[in-house]
């Protein structure tokens, strides 16, 4: 099934309001191309680049399970940051 990039809606990490939200997979697509409904989560553009740019890219490929606790603590400190 094939879902929308953008939409209006609530950022999974900073909790704002936004009008276009980005759909991340937790697990990059250059490493797993099969993501499931419970490994996307949709982002605002500013929380997208900062979970790349500072946690996802810098580490380069990695198992499954790195992306997964990764993003579950970058989602924990945008949430009890702010």
């Amino acid at each position: 099934m094939k879902r929308p990039r953008s939409r209006i809606g609530v950022c999974t990490a900073c909790l704002g309001i936004k009008e276009a939200l980005e759909f991340h997979h937790i697990v990059p697509q250059r490493v797993e191309t099969a993501s499931t409904e419970s490994e996307m989560v949709w982002l605002c553009h500013d929380c997208h680049l900062q979970l790349h740019v500072d946690w996802i890219d810098p580490i380069g490929r990695q198992p499954r399970q790195v992306y997964l606790d990764l993003t579950q603590q970058f989602l924990w400190e945008k949430r009890n940051k702010e």
